[in-house]
């Protein structure tokens, strides 16, 4: 009697819960999860053989049949999940008149977009309280995380049991080189995700100033000289020139100055950056390449000088560098004569002679290329002959005396003398 029973209760079990191994359904997650608004595909399968045709259905009991297609491998589709598909499925496999079937619960997992906020403006390090904000949470109680990225470097990773909404709150110092880097929150429950960030905008005083020189600098070249600096808000540049007036011929646009060089723009110019946060200067000096120009020959002891002196001939420039290469002619042959010695700026004649007379040419070469030229006329002295001319009759006079009494010796002597001549 007591088998008969246990028979009946096993029996009673079996009719009353035909679901069985023979069916399966895929996914095989049971509860199975899925994320609303996506698309939701269930396939059932049975391995159990049968002489008639398999029959599949699917219903929901809370709903009533949501499909009842006959089909091999049966699948059911949703598209676009709502949380008004939560609930449990159940396929049912019919081989004549034995039914097998398989449940599976499907819960909808919902939220909205995390949404972040960062209070403005972001100051270089001002500690601020950044909050991630999830809201409209299904279904309530499930375990969620929440990760902080900012670039990538993780600043916190936290998990906590999420109700219908919950908001996080980072608190962060931000430095200058956070600038522009994403600041990010990723919200995970379950296993799907959904994340957001904001580009940080970090206010900072300039710094790494930098002032650039166009090279090279050599008057009457075009120039240009250039300011930067990384401050935000972007900086404001200024220029001036230290301790001078800025020069007439350099013009000043924003963050740059241009123009033509010249000698006067020598000198330190400074370009200052300035934004609300502060500002910061940078110095720069200009040395600018010139010449030859003004150049002269100056002559020791003189231009005019007695045969046989010693004459040296200087040739004096401006240049920046100073020039190195001097040229030395004499005009109107181009080459010098003989005697002549020249070292470097200085032409030296140890014994002036008449065929030393003329024109001397000085030729100063610059490196760059640049070249100026000086002349001076070198003459033997006129006061030298004027004081041998009236010697001759003189001696002539002298002479005549001798020959032809006092008189007549002095007028024969003066004759004598000019015919000298």
């Amino acid at each position: 009697m007591t088998a008969r029973l246990g028979l009946l209760l096993i029996l009673q079990i079996a009719v009353s819960h035909p679901e069985n191994n023979g069916v399966q359904i895929s996914p095989a997650n049971n509860p199975l999860n899925v994320i609303a608004g996506s698309n939701l595909s269930l396939a059932c399968s049975t391995t159990m053989t049968c002489s008639t045709p398999l029959k599949y259905t699917w219903r929901k009991p809370a709903g009533g049949d949501v499909n009842n297609k006959v089909l091999p491998s049966m699948t059911f589709e949703i598209h676009k999940v709502e949380t008004n598909h939560e609930g449990e499925y159940i396929c049912t496999v019919i081989c004549g008149d034995k039914e097998m079937m398989k449940k599976v619960r499907v819960q909808v997992i919902s939220f909205n977009e995390p949404v972040i906020q960062v209070p403005e403006p972001v100051k270089e390090g001002i500690k601020v309280n950044a909050t991630c904000t999830v809201k409209n949470i299904n279904p309530d109680g499930i375990q969620a995380s929440t990760v902080w990225m900012l670039g990538t470097q993780v600043l916190r990773n936290i998990s906590h049991t999420s109700d219908n909404h919950f908001t996080d709150t980072l608190t962060i110092q931000p430095k200058k080189e956070n600038h522009g880097q994403h600041l990010r929150c990723i919200v995970t429950l379950d296993v799907f995700k959904k994340e957001r960030f904001v580009e940080l905008q970090v206010n900072y005083a300039p710094s790494k100033t930098h002032i650039s020189v166009s090279t090279p600098l050599v008057e009457g070249n075009d120039f240009v000289m250039n300011c930067s600096s990384d401050g935000n808000p972007r900086p404001k540049l200024e220029w001036l020139k230290k301790n001078k007036p800025w020069p007439a011929n350099m013009r000043r646009h924003d963050g740059s100055v241009s123009g033509v060089l010249s000698q006067r723009d020598e000198g330190t110019y400074e370009c200052t950056a300035k934004n609300q946060q502060g500002e910061q200067k940078a110095n720069v000096s200009l040395v600018i390449y010139y010449g030859p120009k003004n150049t002269s020959i100056s002559a020791s002891p003189g231009s005019d000088l007695p045969e046989g002196g010693s004459l040296q001939l200087t040739c004096k420039t401006q240049s920046n560098p100073e020039v190195t290469q001097y040229k030395w002619n004499k005009l109107p042959e181009a080459t010098l004569p003989q005697g002549v010695l020249v070292e470097g700026s200085t032409l030296t004649i140890h014994s002036f002679q008449g065929d030393h007379q003329g024109i001397y040419e000085c030729e100063a070469v610059h490196q760059s290329g640049k070249h100026d030229r000086a002349y001076v006329t070198v003459t033997v002295t006129q006061e030298e002959r004027l004081t041998q001319e009236p010697a001759s009759p003189i001696i002539g006079a002298v002479f005549g005396s001798l020959f032809g009494g006092a008189a007549a010796g002095g007028i024969g002597g003066f004759l004598l003398a000019k015919l000298l001549k």
